[in-house]
């Protein structure tokens, strides 16, 4: 905690970044000891390995467990109020600081569980699926040509008899195509309209990660393809406190119409910026005002480059696998639930006062 003094006039409670003044109550280094011991002991193995400070490490490995957890753990927080573990955290450091590496090791248990997803998708899910897809395309022509061959022959028992086959088989056409979507648990290059998509197909929930966020950023402020005008943050905005979205578009000449509905999208978001970048979100008006940046968790890292040590190791296979394991059974418990089947955590009386 403590409040932060802009050097530009505006203050924000919570904001460290290297175009700030703290004040002398500013955050000081990242508490380790309120993580869970997985986390902490990994953490700890990775700035120890890696010679980073734990301000760059400790965001990295919350930023994972939050991905991990998706809507599926709720809190209680205020009266009819249910919020998810889902965090939007922006880390800020110097080019060559080892950024990098540490997001590296922090998000393994992301990169693994989508990779072998994805390999599962491919080599068996989706041929599967294309099949099951093309026998009821050539059943849907056959049902077409009876529906014809009845009318012509003034059959208005067949032509329903058809009819109905041809809205059955319509409807497991459309049961099979959210399917064929990959398996996306996080993404980091990424569109807003591909992110709804994906967040529509594979249960609302998304984590939007990217080690190097310039790109990110530039599209979330709307530089990246277009002019700066128009910002593409509503979806973010929404997804932090799961509001319903509804998106339907006319269609161009390279495409049909596009209609997406999400009743409870969670996405979870973690950006690690140079200070250059994270001046240009500062710079903005409608990320100040219109709350992305009140949304983030923002840590300015004290990180700089480091010599390796002449003993430099490995982290330790035991430590790794204890990390892997919780992330996996975060995945498998929460993060694939249904919208809406999320396991709900009460407060305690002193929780509910501090809150």
């Amino acid at each position: 905690g403590g409040n932060v003094r802009f050097t530009g006039g505006r203050s924000m409670p919570g904001v460290v970044s290297a175009y700030c003044e703290p004040l002398p109550s500013g955050p000081g280094e990242f508490p380790l000891e309120v993580l869970p011991p997985v986390l902490r002991e990994q953490a700890r193995a990775i700035a120890d390995v890696c010679r980073v400070p734990l301000d760059l490490v400790g965001p990295s490995v919350l930023a994972t467990a939050s991905a991990c957890l998706g809507q599926g753990l709720e809190v209680s927080s205020a009266p009819g109020r249910r919020t998810a573990g889902n965090l939007f955290i922006l880390c800020v450091k110097n080019s060559g600081a080892g950024g990098s590496v540490a997001y590296h090791h922090a998000t393994a248990p992301l990169r693994g569980w989508q990779a072998d997803a994805l390999r599962v998708f491919e080599a068996e899910t989706k041929p599967r699926l294309e099949r099951e897809r093309a026998t009821v395309k050539a059943d849907y022509d056959a049902a077409l040509a009876a529906r014809k061959a009845a009318r012509k022959n003034g059959d208005d028992a067949g032509v329903r008899e058809a009819e109905e086959t041809l809205d059955r088989l319509q409807r497991e056409l459309a049961a099979i195509e959210p399917q064929l979507v990959p398996p996306f648990v996080w993404v980091s290059d990424v569109t807003s309209e591909r992110m709804a998509a994906l967040m529509a197909a594979r249960g609302e929930t998304l984590a939007h990660f990217d080690a190097d966020g310039a790109d990110s950023v530039a599209g979330i402020l709307g530089v990246r393809y277009g002019n700066g005008e128009h910002a593409a943050d509503s979806l973010h905005l929404k997804a932090f406190s799961r509001e319903p979205v509804a998106i339907s578009r006319q269609g161009s000449g390279k495409g049909g119409a596009s209609n997406v509905f999400l009743s409870s999208p969670c996405l979870a978001a973690f950006f690690v910026l140079t200070p250059d970048v994270f001046r240009m979100l500062l710079a903005s008006e409608r990320m100040l005002l219109g709350g992305l940046l009140p949304r983030c968790l923002v840590v300015q890292s004290i990180a700089r480059p480091q010599p390796w040590a002449a003993d430099a190791r490995e982290i330790a296979p035991e430590a790794r696998e204890r990390y892997e394991r919780a992330a996996f059974a975060l995945l498998a418990s929460y993060r694939n639930r249904e919208p809406g089947a999320g396991h709900l955590i009460e407060l305690t009386g002193e929780a509910f006062d501090l809150f």
